[in-house]
């Protein structure tokens, strides 16, 4: 009997498989010593010979930060967004580590939906903003945000 053709679901999963492992640099035996499966189990989720086992996803996402439903269904809203751009980047054949800025948001609006036309990009970077009506600003080491001080607190009155 003819081996029946691998469905979209099969297809896309393999993809996403195999973006994952060029991400982690990892060859097949490493992928199937990482999940628990042999070195050919691995081999046969990427090249669409069988749909991946439930446990070694489980593991996948475990260990990589991963989720299901972007494996298996593409979903992203869910993923990290580092991640998320990198694979994403490799599923559209550009490698991550030499993208653009403009391919870097093009893909993660395609990844989330929007239209790559409809991206505003952020305006460069201005001068620092002058300081608030009524106090001094104090520089603060711990983050960027700078605190009001000499504004003085409003009391209840007693009785």
């Amino acid at each position: 009997m003819p081996k029946k053709p691998p469905g979209p679901l099969q297809t896309a999963v393999s993809a996403r498989l195999t973006v994952v492992q060029e991400e982690l640099g990892k060859s097949d035996a490493a992928m199937g010593t990482m999940l628990g499966c042999g070195r050919t189990t691995w081999g046969n989720w990427v090249h669409q010979e069988n749909m991946p086992e439930e446990n070694a996803v489980i593991r996948l996402c475990d260990k990589t930060g991963l989720t299901m439903e972007w494996l298996y269904r593409g979903i992203t809203t869910t993923m990290p967004v580092h991640l998320l751009v990198r694979l994403e980047l490799r599923l559209a054949g550009i490698n991550p580590d030499t993208a653009t800025p403009e391919q870097r948001e093009k893909v993660l609006a395609r990844a989330v939906g929007l239209n790559p036309a409809q991206i505003i990009p952020l305006p460069p970077p201005g001068p620092k903003r002058p300081p608030p009506v009524g106090g001094d600003v104090a520089e603060n080491s711990d983050d960027d945000c700078p605190k009001v001080v000499g504004i003085p607190r409003r009391t209840r009155k007693a009785g």
